[in-house]
């Protein structure tokens, strides 16, 4: 019955094992494909770098004042709009007849959700 259990015990430290070796190797996988990443990001910054010095070596040493700029003025003024004379209120004097008269007390009932 001792062996049976020491059996079983190191086929569990064995099991366990191949885990961790598993887990090491997948980890130094990791590791290299981020050093990969590592010198691909630095040949882009040197790149960067080398470019953003070009750029400023083509650029002036002191600011250049900016150029004015002309917008096209229009060949004739626009019209101004026209204005309707204000319609008389005897006109709207139908409407309010005809409309029938509200309650105040129904108005609060109709909205008592905020939107």
């Amino acid at each position: 019955m001792a062996e049976g259990s020491l059996i079983s015990k190191l086929d569990a430290a064995l099991t366990h094992l191949r885990v961790v070796e598993h887990e090491r190797n997948e980890a130094f996988a990791r590791a290299a494909a981020l050093e990969q990443e590592i010198k691909e990001l630095r040949g882009l910054i040197s790149m960067a770098e080398s470019k953003a010095e070009e750029i400023l070596r083509g650029a002036p040493s002191s600011v250049a004042p900016k150029p004015e700029v002309s917008f096209p003025q229009p060949a004739s003024p626009t019209p101004a709009p026209e204005v309707k004379a204000p319609v008389p209120a005897a006109a709207f004097q139908d409407f309010t007849e005809k409309a029938p008269i509200q309650n105040p007390a129904d108005t609060r009932r109709r909205y008592t959700q905020v939107f």
